[in-house]
């Protein structure tokens, strides 16, 4: 799974993943630390985020799409990147 330096560094990183399959919504030259990425389901499938992983990342439903909103920061370890990307896979299976 991607790493924060790789996250940071490579912009295909989270979008490339096995796991997050759906395209971008913004070219890879717009991307930061911050952005939006499109997830399967509905924002109702992951408001468990909290209480089993610990997880606070917005996910919001938008012209008939569901979406992450990924914020990277300094504080953030590779296993907080990690611990997303596989809490995003559990709600697919």
């Amino acid at each position: 799974m991607a790493g924060i330096d790789q996250t940071l560094n490579d912009p295909n990183s989270l979008t490339t993943s096995p796991t997050l399959v759906l395209p971008p919504v913004s070219p890879d030259s717009m991307f930061s630390q911050l952005r939006s990425i499109p997830i399967p389901g509905k924002a109702s499938d992951y408001r468990h985020f909290w209480e089993e992983h610990k997880i606070i990342v917005p996910i919001f439903e938008w012209h008939g799409h569901t979406f992450v909103r990924i914020s990277v920061q300094g504080y953030d370890t590779p296993e907080d990147v990690d611990t997303l990307v596989s809490a995003i896979a559990e709600v697919q299976r």
